[in-house]
């Protein structure tokens, strides 16, 4: 192996200086759900190695000097202690990033996984290593694409989908938003801040809304349109869009005012 170090110095490469550590990974443990051909772990069903109590309360411990706890494995929800860490993690403050393979939502006892991660208001970090059915089972086992869409689709309904929408919105300069905030009819979201952005409730008159918060336009996905339809609300399409992390396309419709 050639070293480096004199290659650096002959082109006068700046000095690299180590900032404030922001992030702590904790990898907890090799147990997964599915064994997928390219896991650089080797993770799967028949693993046993999980990470200890003692060094679960060590990270926890040393949560007061990051911001972000970013978890993962195997599927790190099979560890008996994942949900504690979580909820601990959220306790302190801190940021929560689930790496989750989708798949271990339909697994038993994990039912109420989504609510979970959504009520501690969890970032899930997932993928698919393509988009063709044929070769993510190839890859993860049969079935595994049907039941990661059907996943997504279960996330989506405890809000996630919303929350995809607007990192898109916010990194996407080419749409030209800037969000203010969401419109939901479920009281138990009022008032709850995604990325920084307040949850206003959605079940009143939409246009009071929109003139208390200075709203000049709403948008709505398909499946919402198709939920208003015969109630006078007028919509227009803005086209689909692809969204980062999700198989399929998004529809948006723009909520006109009278």
């Amino acid at each position: 192996m050639r070293a480096t170090l004199p290659l650096l110095r002959q082109y006068g490469f700046p000095a690299v200086r180590r900032k404030r550590l922001e992030t702590l990974q904790v990898n907890l443990g090799y147990r997964c759900n599915q064994s997928c051909v390219h896991c650089h772990v080797n993770a799967g069903p028949t693993r046993t190695e999980m990470m200890p109590d003692a060094v679960i309360e060590e990270v926890i411990r040393f949560l007061p000097q990051v911001a972000t706890l970013d978890i993962t494995g195997g599927a790190p929800e099979l560890h008996p202690r994942f949900r504690s860490l979580v909820s601990r993690a959220r306790r302190l403050g801190k940021h929560v990033i689930d790496r989750c393979n989708l798949t271990i939502l339909q697994e038993p006892g994990q039912a109420d996984l989504a609510a979970f991660l959504a009520a501690e208001r969890v970032e899930i970090i997932a993928s698919l290593p393509c988009y063709t059915p044929e070769l993510v089972d190839r890859q993860r086992g049969a079935g595994v694409y049907e039941r990661s869409i059907a996943a997504l689709r279960e996330l989506n309904r405890f809000g996630y989908g919303g929350e995809l929408l607007l990192r898109e919105l916010l990194n996407n300069r080419a749409l030209k938003y800037a969000p203010v905030g969401f419109l939901d009819d479920d009281p138990a979201k009022s008032g709850k801040l995604i990325h920084g952005l307040k949850v206003y409730a959605g079940n009143g008159d939409l246009t009071e809304v929109c003139r208390q918060h200075n709203v000049n336009e709403v948008l709505i996905s398909s499946t919402v349109k198709e939920l208003v339809v015969g109630s006078g609300i007028k919509v227009k399409d803005r086209g689909a869009h692809r969204l980062k992390g999700v198989p399929e396309e998004w529809r948006l419709y723009r909520v006109l005012q009278d």
